[in-house]
């Protein structure tokens, strides 16, 4: 009985290629929308933030700059509540 082969070389090979390209993509994306988040918030510099969170690894540079958000909003409302 013959088997099948589910994973030939060009298969594995076409496989890691695309999971890469859906990883490069997926970070890009998230470093526009988090440039994009920034500069609307008035987070400085936008750009750096961007970048940070498109090239860290894994999800770290968006968990960072959610954090920053958090903070910089709190700080914000703080300071309107004052005046």
């Amino acid at each position: 009985m013959r088997q099948a082969a589910y994973f030939l070389p060009w298969n594995m090979a076409v496989f890691v290629t695309l999971a890469t390209l859906v990883c490069f993509v997926i970070g890009v994306v998230i470093g526009i929308c988090v440039g994009v988040d920034a500069g609307k918030r008035g987070i400085r510099p936008a750009a750096v933030w961007g970048i940070v969170a498109a090239l860290a690894p894994g999800m770290t540079g968006l968990i960072a700059y959610l954090i920053v958000r958090h903070l910089d909003d709190k700080k914000r409302t703080d300071q309107e509540a004052e005046v």
